[in-house]
Order: structure tokens, then C-alpha cells, then sequence
């Protein structure tokens, strides 16, 4: 008799239920939204969340998911409605908000009036949803939702892929004037480096939609691009045109307390260990070895310029070039 049991589970701890199984359904590219409901006690309950579908057009439905780790879980499963903000790209801060367990997620935010759940009003789009059906599977409640209302205008959306925020929006042809923001994440000994696809070692990057200069868009793009971990204050270290790209390059150095769990290529360096000959471009080598440098010296500087030569001005005492760049971008 054949034994028709089914296979044992894997244990918790193995490979699928551990990184490589994040690592892999972070490929999956994905918008970002903001879930949000009224607790039983009438509080502001939300979350930042990517498990969001289209299930139905005919009767309008759609599928939310929330953790049971996540601190609004039980008003998620006790609630009648819910709304599913969908962000946009220069929606990044309020994505990090909602993403971390602040005391008062909803401080200053503006929502929509006479709605059977909170809608927040800077949403480009939104949908207002009653509770059509709800079960646990694994971790997560899922909720089907029936949608009772909802309103988009034209906006570029925020997408997330493999724990960044990005954006989704097309490059147009011969478009110029992209940028995006490198980091230079100084831990006690060392530097904190991502291998790329073809094996080569850069700066971990990002590139969001829109200039955003001030300290907690710059905090949140780099607490994302090191895998979530917490960042000091970003100082400006560099600025620079790629000719190659047409891109404009700014390096933030980011103290990190303790270098990041080794994950999504993310690894630490020590400054004698520093692998050069495995680095991206000679632009890196470059800004690693002025990095150690002026570490040592412990006089450091701004480089301006582009990938084929600048200067390396040596800040004075009360001119603070990060005020100066927000007020340029303002």
C-alpha cells in the first residue's frame, strides 16, 4: 500500500522560509499602497503594503494582505472597510512612515471626508473597500474586499523591487537629466558595498522620481537601499556629471552603526579588504580611496564636477553645502 501522507514540512528555518525565499518574491515588481482603517476604538490604523491585486471587475473586488507581526493586524481583522491608498512617486517619505512603527503615523496628514473608511487626501488614487470576505493563511490575513468607492488622477507611480523604492515611471528617448543618489555607508573599520548581477562591487544606490534633499526623504532612500537599516544623518560627499549617462550623481556618507545582515548582494568591506580590482568603474576606486583618505585625515571634503575630473573643496566652518543643494531644489 502506497503511503499517501503528504511530504513533511520544511523546517522554519530552512532556505524557503528564510532570505533566498524573500530574496526571490522581492523580484516580483510591485506598486506600493498604504492600507488604513478605524480600529474598534475609532482610532487611525495603517500600513505601508505591496500584497495588493485586482480580483474581479464584476463584482468589483480586490485582495489585501497583512502580517500578523504587524501592529495594526487585529484592527485589520476585526474591520468592516478598509482603504487601499496607491502612492506616487515622490510619496517615498510617507511610504517609509507607514512602513515603521511611528507613534503617530497620521500626524499633519489631511483625509477625505465622509468616506466609511480614512482615505488620505494627497492619495493620486484610492479605493474604499467593504470587507467581502477574510481567512488566515500562514502569516497573513487575507481580505477580499468589495469596492465601494474610488478616484485616481494622472500621477508617475511608486513601484518596490527587491526592499527599494523606485519609480515606475518610462524613461522617455533621449531623455537627460535623471539623477541618482549613491551611498557611501561608513561602518567602524570599513564600507558597506553591493555586488551587482555581473559580479562587480559598487555603491549601493538609488534612484528616486524626484529630487528629494531633505534629511527624511534622504534617511529613507538609504535605510532602503542597505536593506533597512538604521542610518546616521546623510552628509554630501560628492556631486557629479556621468557623460555616459547624462545622469547627475550625488554620494551621501551615511554612519551605520553595524553593517548590515548580508543579503540582496549587501556586504562590509574593512578599508584593507576593499576589493579593487572587482569594483564597477574606476569612478568608484576613486571615491574609495579619497573616502580612506580623508578618513584617516579626518578632514573631509565635497567633490564637485564630473566623472572625468572636478575639485575636492574643504568645507568652511558655517557653510553647510547640504542647506545650500535643498534650497537649489526647493
Amino acid at each position: 500500500m502506497t503511503d499517501a501522507s503528504p511530504p513533511p514540512r520544511n523546517a522554519p528555518d530552512d532556505e524557503l522560509a528564510g532570505r533566498k525565499l524573500r530574496n526571490t518574491l522581492g523580484s516580483f515588481l510591485t506598486g506600493v499602497t498604504i492600507l488604513t482603517a478605524w480600529d474598534q476604538e475609532g482610532g487611525l490604523r495603517g500600513l505601508t503594503a505591496n500584497s495588493f491585486t485586482s480580483v474581479s471587475l464584476d463584482p468589483p473586488l480586490v485582495i489585501v494582505c497583512v502580517s500578523k507581526r504587524a501592529g495594526s493586524y487585529d484592527a485589520f481583522s476585526a474591520t468592516e472597510h478598509f482603504g487601499v491608498n496607491i502612492l506616487a512617486e515622490d510619496q517615498v517619505e510617507i511610504a517609509g512612515r507607514f512602513a515603521g512603527p511611528h507613534k503617530d503615523k497620521f500626524a499633519g496628514i489631511r483625509l477625505r471626508d465622509g468616506l466609511p473608511a480614512p482615505v488620505l487626501e494627497a492619495s493620486p488614487a484610492w479605493l474604499v473597500c467593504s470587507v467581502h470576505s477574510s481567512e488566515t493563511f500562514g502569516d497573513h490575513v487575507v481580505l477580499v474586499g468589495e469596492v465601494e468607492a474610488h478616484e485616481s488622477r494622472a500621477h508617475r507611480p511608486l513601484g518596490f523591487f527587491q526592499g527599494r523604492f523606485l519609480s515606475l515611471a518610462p524613461t522617455e528617448p533621449g531623455a537627460t537629466g535623471s539623477h541618482q543618489i549613491r551611498w557611501l555607508a561608513e561602518v567602524e573599520g570599513g564600507v558597506v558595498l553591493t555586488k551587482r548581477s555581473d559580479g562587480r562591487w559598487s555603491l549601493p544606490a538609488g534612484a528616486p522620481g524626484r529630487l528629494r534633499l531633505d534629511d527624511d526623504s534622504l534617511r529613507t532612500l538609504g535605510s532602503m537601499a542597505l536593506g533597512g537599516t538604521e542610518i546616521g544623518l546623510p552628509l554630501l560627499f560628492s556631486i557629479y556629471d556621468d557623460p555616459a549617462s547624462g545622469d547627475l550623481i550625488l554620494v551621501y556618507r551615511v554612519p551605520v552603526a553595524a553593517a548590515p545582515a548580508n543579503g540582496n548582494g549587501l556586504a562590509f568591506h574593512a578599508g584593507d579588504d576593499i576589493p579593487w580590482s572587482e569594483l564597477d568603474s574606476p569612478e568608484t576606486g576613486d571615491l574609495l580611496r579619497r573616502y580612506l583618505h580623508e578618513r584617516e585625515a579626518d578632514q573631509f571634503g565635497i567633490y564637485a564636477g564630473s566623472a572625468g575630473g572636478g575639485t575636492v573643496t574643504t568645507l568652511e566652518s558655517g557653510f553647510d553645502w547640504n542647506t545650500y543643494l535643498k534650497r537649489l531644489s526647493s
